[in-house]
């Protein structure tokens, strides 16, 4: 009966938060592009080796990379994480920077078998991708004034299943939800006798996408193996609606709150239109000494150009290639020193951001490079963690003089419950 209570106290406690899930906060110009900023999937445990795991197979804790990864999950256990972050950059173009920072919560997940070494399934509600930048610009008459918030958020549905030994195949559905919001203004600060105009433009999307992958394992030895993978999303088709709004007004006092409108010269809504998804494929090799050590190496690619990003062909977006990789050690797993049976870990990931675009004569093309380390505090008399991240990075098109360049520190901490699941103990 206390198992019981436990689990329903934890899926309870998922399901309120569906409706009153913390958006991940992004403070970035380069969200305005496309669907903003992409989420990893690989959770925190993973980005603490460079987001690196297509082929990790890991029983103590949830990835959402590889569906076939979630056939790790131990028999009778229940495996539920909640994960948080920091996320804090500095904006840096020519002879101007700023600093920003934004908190919240990430993700929640929950992980169980369903038939005992064949069948295991991994629920979570995390951020797709996120929208959040606030741009200023100018001319000699007029300056400009672009902001952005909100994103996509998903809930996933993972099963994996092992038909046979060594060999994990699965499939991620995911249901985005969420709303993206847009404004811009023309202002005319030296001019009574000149309109200033606004326009709005709030997205709704709603959809459903499948993903797949498979994980095979070869021994090489009793505590050794090496593990191959791979991941599949096809090109897919959502929908959303789209309200904009379009209006002159007067703002004498030079701020939103004091702004009289003057005449709307548009104020519509549309609903069900097409937008899509890229393709995306991915590969990954894992090395393991059991208990010991893991490297892990992973590349993708998404094929951004091309689609339909909210009802028009983008083309400020293009093709990317990611490249993650990381290590983790553990010192002695039999060590009566604490530190000592910590799992510490290493990572590198570089991508190119999907963005292509034209600032002055210079294409700009913006790549994400960054390390990362972190570990695992583990709760004693239990099988319950806490786990640390760190990633410190930079984003940018180094070549181009007027590209926008972020440097950005990354905090990320997961509280990891691990319960006995149907579990049932007999007294001889």
């Amino acid at each position: 009966m206390l198992r019981i209570k436990i689990t329903l106290l934890t899926i309870s406690f998922f399901a309120i938060n569906v409706s009153s899930f913390a958006q991940r906060v992004t403070t970035s110009p380069y969200s305005m592009f496309g669907y903003g900023d992409m989420y990893t999937n690989s959770l925190h445990v993973l980005d603490g080796k460079g987001g690196a795991g297509i082929a990790n197979r890991n029983k103590h804790h949830i990835s959402f990379l590889n569906p076939a990864g979630h056939s790790g999950v131990q028999s009778e256990r229940f495996i539920f994480e909640t994960g948080i972050g920091n996320n804090m950059r500095i904006l840096q173009q020519e002879q101007s920077s700023n600093l920003t920072n934004a908190a919240g919560l990430e993700y929640l997940a929950f992980a169980f078998p369903i038939l005992a070494s064949k069948w295991n399934s991994a629920i979570g509600l995390l951020p797709f991708s996120s929208v959040g930048y606030e741009i200023t610009a100018s001319s000699t008459s007029n300056d400009f004034l672009y902001e952005g918030s909100g994103g996509i958020n998903q809930i996933v549905w993972g099963n994996a299943f092992t038909p046979f030994s060594n060999f994990s195949i699965g499939f991620h559905a995911r249901f985005l939800f969420g709303e993206s919001y847009t404004k811009s203004f023309v202002l005319f600060p030296e001019s009574s006798a000149s309109f200033s105009t606004e326009k709005r433009e709030t997205i709704k999307t709603n959809g459903l996408i499948w993903d797949f992958g498979f994980i095979y394992t070869i021994p090489l030895s009793e505590t050794s193996n090496i593990s191959i993978a791979a991941t599949y999303r096809d090109k897919q088709t959502a929908a959303y609606t789209q309200k904009n709004f379009l209006a002159t007004f007067l703002n004498l006092e030079d701020s939103e709150e004091a702004i009289t409108f003057i005449d709307t010269v548009s104020n519509s809504y549309n609903s069900d239109i097409r937008t899509d998804f890229p393709q995306k494929i991915g590969v990954g090799i894992q090395y393991t000494i059991t208990n010991k050590f893991e490297y892990s190496l992973d590349v993708s690619q998404e094929n951004w150009n091309k689609i339909f990003v909210y009802g028009a062909t983008n083309k400020n977006l293009s093709n990317s290639i990611s490249l993650n990789t990381g290590i983790e050690y553990i010192p002695d797993t039999r060590s009566l020193a604490y530190f000592k049976r910590l799992p510490y870990r290493i990572g590198f990931h570089y991508s190119q951001l999907p963005i292509s675009e034209t600032i002055g004569t210079e294409k700009n093309k913006p790549i994400d490079i960054g390390v990362s380390f972190g570990t695992d505090f583990m709760l004693k008399q239990t099988g319950n963690s806490i786990t640390l991240s760190f990633i410190l990075g930079k984003r940018g098109d180094f070549t181009v003089s007027h590209s926008i360049q972020e440097t950005y520190f990354i905090t990320k901490c997961t509280i990891r419950l691990h319960e006995a699941w149907f579990f049932k103990r007999k007294i001889d």
